[in-house]
């Protein structure tokens, strides 16, 4: 089975070296497609916790996303993982909220103006 993520889509991961968990979490794949041939993806994790913070982008939970619970996108949790590791394609993200995930990452590192 091959496994092409492409950037929006939300994924379960788990497993292996260096991630972030060993159950099965929801991650938004961030990498462009244009590194599809690579073995690694970079992606954000995707937690339940409600919290609110500047870093935090809000999920809903519809047949769209996948998800059973509405999430917020951890922008501060940029995490690569071995494609080997993803488990599932969940569902995907809009163009807005994906934009708004740019926007966030780009500010939380320090690229964005």
């Amino acid at each position: 089975m091959t496994i092409e993520p492409r950037r929006g889509e939300l994924w379960t991961v788990a497993g292996g070296a260096g991630n972030p968990t060993s159950k099965p979490r929801p991650v938004l794949i961030i990498t462009s497609d244009v590194f599809s041939e690579l073995d690694y993806v970079t992606v954000l994790l995707v937690t339940t916790d409600s919290t609110e913070a500047f870093t935090r982008i809000p999920l809903a939970a519809n047949r769209q996303t996948g998800l059973a619970e509405p999430s917020m996108i951890q922008a501060d949790k940029i995490v690569t993982v071995h494609r080997r590791n993803l488990r599932q394609r969940c569902g995907y993200v809009t163009p807005t909220v994906l934009a708004k995930v740019r926007e966030t990452v780009s500010a939380y590192l320090g690229f964005g103006g």
